[in-house]
């Protein structure tokens, strides 16, 4: 169930990009939903928690790919959060929809 969310919410994420509209929340989801499916599935736990980066430490063990991922985006991670209406536009949704297209893949793949 933590997988699906997660592709429902970066679809939702991506519509939003497409449409003009913010899309940090959704975003945001993404990233927390498939980090905790990685952890449970790998680990059978994971913690209840909204900070990206607690999530990120505490996959990096089971998946380093991950780590690598958030220290490349890192800006977009410690950002996201922070984010309000408006923001995720012109040049930073052009550095989102980069970010999105990797965080893609690994999020297809988390379980693998």
């Amino acid at each position: 169930m933590l997988r699906e969310r997660a592709l429902m919410f970066l679809a939702a994420a991506r519509d939003d990009l497409r449409a003009g509209r913010e899309a940090a929340f959704h975003a945001e989801q993404a990233c927390q939903l498939a980090l905790k499916y990685v952890l449970a599935s790998r680990v059978g736990y994971y913690p209840h928690t909204h900070s990206l980066r607690w999530l990120f430490e505490e996959v990096r063990a089971v998946k380093p790919e991950l780590w690598s991922l958030y220290e490349r985006y890192i800006f977009a991670f410690e950002v996201m959060p922070t984010w309000g209406p408006g923001i995720c536009r012109g040049g930073t949704a052009e550095m989102w929809s980069r970010w999105r297209r990797s965080w893609w893949r690994y999020v297809r793949g988390a379980g693998a």
